[in-house]
């Protein structure tokens, strides 16, 4: 590969290309290694470095995204089943960006976003599914553990809660806090999620 000399320098044209991609979130490995005759080589060894950056910005917005999207975090017990569900469902999606993005090397930030996006989409109806299912075993559990609740299988989340509330409130029923916040915390991860009945 030949570089310009630094008497010579790089084309200024070029460099402000190369700056407009950087800006636009388009510079790739294959734009820079195009374009490095007309470079001096400390400005493409620049540029190159610009686009791993970028590249890394674009992986570590879709990890972000899989992380909120899924509620996972560091520190969930992946004992319980929905811990399992989420840490799967993260590791997946992550998994295959990274995949992605090792296979992909002139992928740009906005191409590693989109795929982060694709793959959202594509483990989403898996995700919902397995919620979906681990849901319906928890009321089955909050029935049987509280059946001063009533039969709560055919309610929606917001009346499970509503229901919850409202036996924590009336004294008769004697429904304590620690009942009352296992109810919210079982059944308000599935609210969140948008997984109902």
């Amino acid at each position: 590969m030949r570089f310009r000399t630094t008497a010579e320098g790089s084309n200024a044209a070029i460099i402000m290309s190369l700056e407009q991609a950087d800006a636009n979130d388009e510079l790739s490995y294959e734009v820079v290694m195009d374009l490095a005759s007309l470079l001096t080589e400390t400005k493409f060894q620049e540029f190159m470095g610009l686009v791993e950056q970028e590249r890394n910005e674009g992986l570590d917005y879709g990890l972000k995204q899989f992380q909120t999207q899924y509620g996972y975090t560091e520190d969930m017990d992946p004992e319980k089943r929905l811990g399992q569900i989420v840490e799967a469902a993260y590791n997946k999606s992550a998994g295959e960006l990274r995949k992605y993005v090792n296979n992909n090397k002139e992928a740009t930030y906005d191409e590693i976003v989109q795929k982060h996006i694709d793959l959202l989409n594509e483990n989403d109806q898996i995700f919902k599914t397995s919620l979906k299912t681990q849901r319906t075993k928890d009321v089955l559990q909050l029935r049987s553990d509280f059946p001063l609740l009533g039969d709560i299988t055919t309610m929606t989340n917001k009346e499970i809660m509503e229901k919850a509330k409202e036996a924590y409130i009336d004294p008769a029923i004697k429904f304590n806090d620690i009942e009352y916040e296992i109810v919210i915390e079982a059944i308000g991860y599935y609210e969140l999620q948008e997984v109902d009945k």
